[in-house]
C-alpha cells in the first residue's frame, strides 16, 4: 500500500480515489475504506462492494498493476451499480495518466 501510494499515478474522483502502480507482476488491489462517522458494518458492506467490482468485473486482469482504491464519504452513499461506474471510470482514468 505504501509503495502505491508514494510510487503511484493518482486518479480523484468526487467518491473514490484510485492509485495505479504500473508492475510486471500479477496485479493485486488493496482497499481503504476510511470510518468517515459510519458503522463497521456499513464499512464492511462497502469493501465487500469493492472487492465483488474488483473481482467479477475483470479488473484486476486491465489493471496492469497494483492499484488501491481509497473511499470518501459519499462512497457510502452510491448503489452498487454507481459504485462499479465510479471503479471502473476512475481506472480508465489513470490508466490513461499512466499510459505514454
Amino acid at each position: 500500500l505504501r509503495r502505491v501510494r508514494t510510487r503511484g499515478t493518482r486518479s480523484k474522483g468526487a467518491e473514490l480515489d484510485v492509485r495505479l502502480l504500473v508492475t510486471h507482476e500479477q496485479s493485486r488491489a488493496g482497499f481503504v475504506v476510511p470510518r468517515h462517522g459510519h458503522t463497521a458494518v456499513e464499512r464492511n458492506t462497502l469493501k465487500r462492494r469493492l472487492r465483488d467490482i474488483v473481482r467479477t468485473n475483470g479488473v484486476l486482469r486491465s489493471a496492469g498493476g497494483d492499484f488501491v482504491i481509497y473511499a470518501h464519504p459519499g462512497a457510502y452513499d452510491l448503489r452498487f451499480d454507481a459504485l462499479r461506474r465510479a471503479v471502473t471510470a476512475r481506472l480508465a482514468d489513470v490508466r490513461a495518466r499512466t499510459t505514454p
